[in-house]
């Protein structure tokens, strides 16, 4: 392959579509499965040479990738992926290590999620979840960061990767281990409500009879 070929591998770079604009994207892998909706629309970075515009996403190997146009679509699957059930049913097919699970690659998928429908009152709940919670973790990001006693690192981190004045040395970013911590405060603390309307939900809606397979089949 050329460098070019080998940076397409598999169409991983021009199957995805600018115009489609929202992504879901999770992790191939770590302890946890964890999954997020990107919005691939122009932004601007600052930088220590001025503001610079970067006109969209482009989602790496180290991801898998949903696109759509329809936000309702990508809250719901990322909620699903987020649910402490899914994570649940994923463990035991996880590689073990010595720091825990690893690995996820296509195991989510195995399971029956179905495709969004607008007219399904549950996955248009779901959808609605997930949107609540991440508006309410960015909310209070801050104060979570504060509370685990991260929040100092976290800027002098920034103001350095943004080129800003600050103090001498390299600043180092949260650790794994710390942002695991993070990740269980947050869903504990902040979003425990949702999230338990999220898993019932979840665990009826792949529960759902009348399909080929559904999350009896694997338990």
């Amino acid at each position: 392959m050329t460098v070019y070929e080998r940076l397409d591998y598999d169409s991983g770079l021009s199957k995805q579509n600018p115009n489609l604009k929202y992504k879901v994207v999770y992790l191939t892998s770590g302890t946890n499965l964890t999954a997020a909706v990107v919005v691939d629309e122009p932004y601007e970075v600052e930088t220590a040479g001025g503001r610079v515009r970067v006109n969209g996403i482009v989602i790496e190997n180290t991801l898998y990738l949903f696109q759509t146009k329809n936000e309702d679509e990508a809250h719901y699957l990322a909620t699903i992926l987020n649910s402490n059930v899914l994570n649940d049913l994923i463990k035991p097919m996880q590689v073990g290590g010595g720091f825990g699970e690893r690995h996820f690659h296509k195991r989510p998928l195995e399971f029956p999620i179905p495709r969004y429908d607008p007219g399904n009152p549950v996955h248009r709940r779901l959808a609605e979840l997930g949107r609540a919670a991440r508006e309410r973790v960015r909310a209070a990001l801050e104060r979570a960061l504060k509370e685990l006693g991260y929040y100092e690192q976290v800027r002098r981190y920034y103001d350095y990767m943004y080129g800003r004045p600050g103090e001498a040395g390299q600043p180092r970013p949260l650790s794994p281990t710390q942002v695991a911590r993070l990740r269980d405060h947050i869903r504990r603390n902040m979003v425990a409500d949702l999230l338990a309307e999220i898993d019932e939900l979840v665990r009826d809606l792949l529960s759902a009879p009348g399909r080929s397979n559904t999350l009896l089949d694997f338990t």
